[in-house]
Order: structure tokens, then C-alpha cells, then sequence
């Protein structure tokens, strides 16, 4: 079945750990010393990335690539999510994202990709879209203050909410479509 299917390949798809390799110009030592660096620092935040989800990040990625024959991530500055908690004076978020910054410097977050909308032009990406459900709570976490101003009085931080995130080359928008 196509079920079974989609479950080997991913299996297959998972079953080692993903190689990250940075090239760098044949005989350029400072590019090869700089480019293993470059491979050890990724390596770091994919595996934090993993460890903080409870899920390895490659598990998610080969599961897109299979099911929707794309993958989309986010990366994330752990530290933006620490001050945007602590601004807030959200105690609870402020240690989680400190936990969170202690595991990885980078967030690496997969998405689905029936809810992401990239524009491309012969120049490659120029914008994107995605529209995610999620909480209150979430946006609280992730936000901090920013999302505190847009909660409605009446909410929790269960309720469910479409947050839209509009990027380009030069700006980035963000709000919740209820």
C-alpha cells in the first residue's frame, strides 16, 4: 500500500544520521579549516535542534520529503526567544527558551509544506508566506510581549490561533489572522 510505502522509505531515509559537508576549493587550507568548522557547528545544531523537539529534525525533513516531496524549515535564534520571553516577564517561557539556548544556539523547525507559500523568480526565492495553527500559548512563548498586545481579553493560551508569517528581502510581517 501507499502507506507502507511512504513508512520504508522513510525508514530508509532515517535509518543513519545525515552528513552535513560545507566544499571548499581544493588546496585552500584556511577554506577547509574554516569549512570543517562550519560542518562541526551545523552538525551541533541540528542534533540540539533534535534533542529540544524530542524527535530527531531529519525524521521530520524525510517525512516531508516523502509525503509532499519538499521540505520547509525555519531557523531560529534561541537567544531572540529568551529576550522576547523575558521582556514579556513570562517565567515559565523564559526558562524554557534558557533550557532550549543551552541545547542549540539555532532552532531548526520543520513545517508543512501544504501551508507554506514560497514565490519564486528566475532569481530563486523572493518571498514567502505560511499560515500555521497553533496556541496562545505558543505565540506567547515564541513572541513574548509583541504577542501579548494582540491577544484578545477573553482568550487562554489554549485557544487556537492561524499566525501568517510574510517574509521578503526586506521585511518580515507577522499576525495572527483571528
Amino acid at each position: 500500500s501507499a502507506h507502507n510505502s511512504a513508512l520504508g522509505a522513510i525508514r530508509l531515509l532515517t535509518a543513519t544520521e545525515p552528513q552535513i559537508t560545507v566544499p571548499y576549493e581544493q588546496g585552500d587550507d584556511l577554506g577547509k579549516t574554516a569549512s570543517e568548522k562550519i560542518e562541526i557547528a551545523c552538525k551541533s545544531i541540528w542534533d540540539g535542534s533534535g534533542r529540544v523537539a524530542l524527535r530527531p529534525v531529519h525524521y521530520e525533513a524525510a517525512t516531508s520529503a516523502i509525503l509532499f516531496g519538499e521540505i520547509c524549515a525555519s531557523v531560529t535564534k534561541t537567544s531572540d526567544l529568551v529576550a522576547y520571553a523575558e521582556k514579556a516577564k513570562l517565567r515559565g517561557a523564559a526558562n524554557r527558551m534558557r533550557a532550549m539556548a543551552q541545547h542549540t544556539p539555532y532552532y531548526i523547525k520543520m513545517y508543512d509544506p501544504s501551508k507554506v507559500y514560497p514565490d519564486f523568480d528566475r532569481f530563486g526565492l523572493s518571498r514567502l508566506v505560511s499560515r500555521q495553527v497553533t496556541t496562545w500559548g505558543e505565540m506567547l512563548d515564541t513572541w513574548g510581549a509583541m504577542a501579548d498586545k494582540a491577544m484578545p481579553v477573553n482568550s487562554d493560551r489554549n485557544q487556537r490561533v492561524t499566525i501568517v508569517d510574510y517574509w521578503d528581502w526586506q521585511y518580515r510581517g507577522v499576525w495572527v489572522e483571528e
